[in-house]
């Protein structure tokens, strides 16, 4: 049980929230954007990155019997999906560098999100 239940996304939000987050991914690689829309699609990878942040507090939040033993692969793709675009937008100088949000791709795989018990 989480300690945080509403920040449990489900398969079908998760969905909802990837789905937009890639295409954000894939308009930011056009070279001829104006500057308007780059900022309204990097505005929709933070607030999905802000979800993805709630998600990862709440799993490190989780108290089960097995403890971080058992919840591993679900923290690790957390915290993936977490900081590899966080890093990828503060280190990496090209414009493609929201092509590292494809590491949300990971997410529904994620036993947890995509097969909720």
């Amino acid at each position: 049980m989480s300690v945080l239940p509403f920040l449990r996304i489900y398969a079908p939000l998760n969905a909802v929230l990837a789905a937009p987050g890639l295409l954000a991914v894939a308009g930011l690689t056009i070279p001829d954007m104006s500057g308007r829309s780059r900022l309204a699609l990097a505005a929709i990878l933070a607030a999905i990155w802000g979800a993805y942040l709630l998600q990862m507090a709440a799993t490190l939040l989780e108290r089960e019997a097995g403890g971080v033993r058992d919840r591993t692969p679900a923290i690790a793709i957390d915290v993936l999906a977490v900081l590899v675009p966080l890093a990828a937008f503060l280190l990496v100088g090209t414009p493609d560098r929201s092509l590292y949000c494809a590491v949300w791709l990971l997410k529904p795989l994620r036993e947890s999100t995509f097969f909720p018990v």
